[in-house]
């Protein structure tokens, strides 16, 4: 594809969110294993956020993540068809319009709103801590957010 495209490896904290800043699609090419399969990758959940399209496969989390407006998921992971979905991604409206569905699509993985859920969860329950050993126990009254 003659893109400009670099392999960073691990990277955490400020230099994690310049990079997807400074991206314009995340590549998640995840594929299964026999019967182990990624499950939903933080690295995708973070693209996400930063409203970045991602380029993928359809299986595991990544196809309960990205929503069919945030992103092109194939059915397998081969070089034809993420270099066929990059492709595509040449093309800035549709660029544009998934990158507003990633965002959207990230919302209910927000840390707040996941904090609040637990914190919710947790009303009502008695939690006790010994020696490292956290343990929960739900009154009957608790209910699911």
């Amino acid at each position: 594809l003659r893109a400009p495209v670099r392999f960073v490896g691990h990277v955490e904290g400020d230099d994690r969110r310049a990079l997807l800043a400074g991206a314009d699609v995340f590549v998640a090419p995840s594929r299964a294993i026999g019967a182990r399969v990624e499950g939903t990758p933080t690295s995708v959940l973070e693209a996400l956020a930063a409203g970045l399209p991602i380029v993928g496969t359809r299986i595991s989390g990544l196809a309960d993540v990205v929503a069919r407006d945030a992103g092109l998921l194939s059915p397998v992971s081969t070089p034809e068809s993420v270099a066929r979905d990059l492709e595509r991604l040449r093309d800035p409206i549709l660029r544009a319009e998934l990158a507003v569905g990633a965002r959207r699509a990230s919302a209910p993985f927000d840390a707040d709103l996941v904090a609040a859920r637990f914190e919710r969860l947790l009303q009502g329950s008695t939690i006790t801590a010994s020696a490292g050993n956290v343990g929960v126990s739900a009154n009957a009254g608790m209910r699911a957010g």
